[in-house]
């Protein structure tokens, strides 16, 4: 049954048991058949393997996961045995049929382009705004650079290897006063490219957006305002997690005065 061998496929791609599995040896020899050097042909799912199943992936328009899943299966076969006169590797990527079992039934498996996201974020950094006392003796700084972010948005993917991504957020930080609710407050705009690479890692970057930037001291300090500001985010991921670099000055209103509101944090992302 299909289901049976899809379960296979995946148990051979993701095992490290010492046994050369026939799947994987199957794929080493139909990869060297096409000239991607999948390393020694031995049933073993390493390194040199699954950056030549990601290459083939990527000349295919597949998802590039590195795993001899279904689909890429059924398009290697196609490739190594293509109908009688034919070139022996397609000039269009070949269309696999979902197998049964998987989410969506039969037919062709289309390859997602746009969708929306969630995103968290935890970041740290920037100069200190303010340092609150407690009555126990201990005190808490209140950074420019500081908050949890959450956020929404939309992705796009013009290509298999990048991906764009435009969300709009609120940043929040907050003391743990019992009597005051004393917070930094920011909306956050964010439009990033990552560039996918093999094993679902990614590197992005873009611009940045902070607006309506607020400190409110509630009555146990001065209320401060900042102008918008406007700066850059790196990041470095795999899969739905990354870690980034965020650089930006905040700038009291009416005042030429410059705060650091350099950070940086981790960041939790989920498309769909």
């Amino acid at each position: 049954m299909r289901t049976a061998s899809f379960a296979a496929f995946i148990l051979a791609a993701v095992s490290t048991v010492a046994a050369a599995s026939p799947y994987i040896l199957e794929a080493e020899r139909m990869l060297e058949q096409l000239g991607y050097q999948p390393g020694k042909v031995d049933g073993e799912f390493d390194a040199e393997l699954t950056a030549a199943v990601s290459r083939f992936q990527a000349d295919q328009r597949l998802p590039v996961t590195g795993l001899v899943d279904p689909q890429t299966h059924e398009v290697l076969m196609a490739a190594v045995a293509p109908p009688s006169g034919s070139q022996a590797l397609p000039t269009a990527p070949v269309k696999a049929s979902t197998p049964s079992g998987i989410i969506g039934g039969s037919g062709t498996a289309p390859q997602r382009r746009f969708g929306v996201l969630l995103e968290g974020a935890l970041e740290w950094g920037g100069e200190t705004v303010a340092t609150v006392g407690f009555t126990n003796g201990s005190t808490q700084d209140v950074d420019t650079g500081q908050g949890v972010t959450l956020a929404g948005g939309l992705y796009f993917r013009p290509v298999e290897a990048v991906d764009i991504r435009a969300t709009a957020g609120y940043k929040l930080v907050t003391t743990k006063a019992s009597n005051a609710d004393i917070t930094l407050t920011r909306y956050v705009l964010k439009l990033t490219a990552d560039y996918l690479l093999p094993g679902g890692f990614r590197i992005g970057a873009g611009p940045v957006q902070h607006m309506n930037i607020k400190f409110d001291g509630d009555g146990i300090g001065p209320n401060l305002e900042f102008d918008n500001a406007l700066g850059y985010v790196a990041q470095l991921g795999w899969k739905w997690l990354a870690v980034s670099y965020t650089g930006m000055k905040y700038q009291l209103k009416n005042s030429a005065q410059e705060i650091d509101a350099n950070n940086v944090g981790a960041t939790f992302t989920w498309e769909f």
